[in-house]
């Protein structure tokens, strides 16, 4: 089995999932990484209709595109969903962390 398919398989859930929390708080100034997820999203469904053929092409260009809604600083680095209570806050805020986490990790592999 091709090394790239489950780490496809599994972003593309991933990114999914994010983009569900992102668009609904897009107030303007998340255009761009929705815009990047959306793209990648593209590509993932693109892949899997060819039948993974250019699966390390496809897994090469996600790991391009987190780097960019990821940077060191801005982007989705810095993003969070703001609550007054702390107690909200760290809730609202742990689904999207943990996909942001597990993107971190799954991509990491064979980098």
């Amino acid at each position: 089995m091709n090394h790239c398919i489950p780490i496809i398989k599994t972003s593309q859930e991933l990114f999914s999932d994010l983009l569900k929390i992102l668009v609904p708080l897009n107030n303007g100034e998340l255009n761009y990484q929705i815009s990047e997820i959306r793209y990648v999203l593209q590509l993932m469904e693109h892949c899997i209709e060819n039948k993974y053929e250019d699966s390390q092409i496809t897994l090469d260009e996600i790991k391009i595109v987190h780097q960019k809604i990821y940077p060191p600083r801005g982007g989705l680095s810095d993003f969070f969903i703001w609550h007054p209570v702390y107690e909200e806050r760290v809730r609202l805020n742990e689904p999207f962390e943990k996909i942001s986490y597990g993107l971190w990790k799954l991509l990491q592999q064979n980098a």
